[in-house]
């Protein structure tokens, strides 16, 4: 079945959403490269992606799109645009988090740890964000790093 060209982002991506839950994995990346292609800072995309990606054991193509994300969360961000479910809408410490697993898998300690940092200097946005945050600060201190950083 042709899918449907729009030149929103939005409805690519909440069909890639739909596509994922039915199982059907394909149409679910194509369609999330699509609404990528059509708006690149559309976070929730980049970060389902990198999470499907994952569970694919893609990991560099995940690190990839977790990467993307990032830089894209890093800046300010104008939520009330985009036209996605609220939980959808992924904070800096969540796609860090994502990205610190994807090194993990890959082996690239010192990547998870500098992604770890990041993370501690992330200004919690979302519920949960200081969950992540104190988890980062665990992760570190099992290493024996104790520094302090200011948010």
């Amino acid at each position: 079945m042709a899918t449907k060209f729009s030149d929103k982002a939005e409805p690519h991506y909440l069909r890639a959403v739909h596509y994922e839950d039915l199982g059907r994995i394909e149409d679910a990346i194509r369609e999330y490269r699509m609404a990528n292609r059509i708006k690149k800072d559309l976070i929730p995309a980049r970060k389902r992606l990198g999470d499907l990606f994952m569970r694919l054991g893609r990991i560099e193509e995940a690190v990839q799109q977790y990467q993307k994300a990032t830089e894209i969360t890093s800046q300010k961000r104008k939520w009330k645009r985009i036209l996605v479910p609220d939980e959808d809408k992924y904070s800096l410490p969540q796609v860090l988090q994502s990205l610190a697993e994807a090194y993990e898998k890959l082996g690239q300690h010192d990547q998870v740890v500098v992604t770890w940092q990041r993370i501690i200097q992330s200004p919690p946005i979302h519920p949960g964000d200081d969950a992540i945050i104190a988890w980062a600060h665990q992760q570190l201190e099992r290493e024996g790093i104790h520094e302090n950083y200011e948010k």
